[in-house]
């Protein structure tokens, strides 16, 4: 078994290489390449792929892509997408890839997570260690009940269309007695992109931030997505996403009269509506908390995710037509030992954004 890796310029050889689409399974999506190869803080001898290669096929692979902090000249790599093939599990492939990344970074990683065994890699190991916390809620209306039980009740398919029905009608009830609101002094905008006006606020309010994510990094990221609506070709040879049936991405601005107060980005992924990003030059919590229910209302949206507390629980004290609601974090870990304590965080950070 021998230890590969593929650099920022090897990269485009790698992923148009014969070798790589006879790959089963295979360590990144055409998408996830074309984004990396544009990442503004990527250089050509990054070392952005980690695999085994056993008999000439990947049996266990992470990826990594560089980033900035706003306080910091150097750079670091987030960790995104880590597989091993089940037969070689619980042999220790995954640790010792990440203990290669970090050498390779000088021990400047940093990870966000949602999946349990994932968290449970961080946890164990001495490289990574819990920074900080973001909070909120994820709110519930047509609840697909197979997407929230699968891995609990997996030998119970035969309930899914039941909870689904209930569920329907139950958000149906809800929407009929839900009168729609928009704050009385405020009005917003959707564009498809953020605009000049948009890109100014963003950097102006860029140094409170820990993570570097300015103009620079918008354009980046909202011009080279990870998903595709209409392209199936990674559904089954890469693990992580690469295809949705609906994946949108808009920026709404919002006005009091004629003055620009602010902006948000949001997603919406097969049912899932979720806040991306804000900036903000005035307390626009109650207007942003009406757009979200009306938007997640019209959409009819399976599920609303906000992390930010304090927007979370004004949308959970207004009158919404949600379900239920429950806490919702994302932890972000790091291996760095000296990072600001008091700088903001946004919703989307790591690859959170992307997907």
């Amino acid at each position: 078994m021998k230890l590969q890796k593929v650099r920022l310029r090897e990269l485009r050889a790698f992923v148009e290489s014969d070798w790589f689409q006879r790959l089963p399974v295979k360590p990144i999506s055409l998408y996830r390449a074309e984004s990396y190869l544009a990442n503004p803080h990527a250089l050509p001898d990054d070392p952005l792929i980690y695999y085994w290669d056993e008999e000439d096929k990947i049996v266990s692979f992470r990826s990594v892509f560089p980033a900035a902090f706003n306080h910091e000249e150097e750079r670091f790599a987030w960790l995104s997408g880590a597989w091993t093939q089940l037969d070689f599990r619980k042999r220790g492939l995954s640790l010792r890839l990440l203990d290669e990344i970090y050498k390779d970074w000088d021990g400047r990683l940093a990870a966000t997570n949602f999946s349990p065994n994932s968290r449970r890699l961080y946890e164990r190991s001495t490289l990574l260690k819990p920074f900080c916390k973001v909070s909120g809620r994820r709110f519930y209306l047509f609840v697909n009940s197979r997407k929230l039980l699968e891995g609990r009740m997996g030998n119970l398919v035969f309930l899914w269309p039941v909870i689904d029905n209930i569920a329907r009608l139950w958000a149906r009830n809800k929407l009929r007695k839900h009168r729609l609101e928009k704050h009385p002094n405020i009005r917003w905008e959707k564009h498809a992109f953020p605009d000049r006006e948009c890109m100014e606020m963003v950097n102006q309010q860029q140094s409170d931030y820990l993570f570097k994510r300015g103009e620079v990094e918008l354009k980046w990221i909202l011009s080279y997505p990870w998903l595709s609506t209409d392209d199936r070709t990674f559904k089954q040879s890469y693990p992580f996403s690469s295809y949705a049936k609906q994946f949108e991405v808009y920026t709404v601005k919002f006005y009091r009269e004629e003055k620009f107060l602010g902006l948000l980005i949001y997603s919406l992924r097969d049912g899932h509506l979720k806040l991306l990003d804000q900036h903000f030059t005035v307390d626009c919590k109650e207007a942003v908390a009406h757009f979200f229910i009306n938007e997640s209302v019209a959409k009819r949206v399976e599920m609303l995710t906000i992390l930010h507390t304090e927007l979370a629980e004004r949308i959970a004290g207004e009158n919404n037509p949600f379900l239920f609601s429950k806490e919702f974090q994302h932890h972000i870990y790091s291996s760095i030992k000296r990072l600001p304590q008091n700088s903001k965080i946004q919703a989307g950070e790591g690859d959170f954004m992307w997907t």
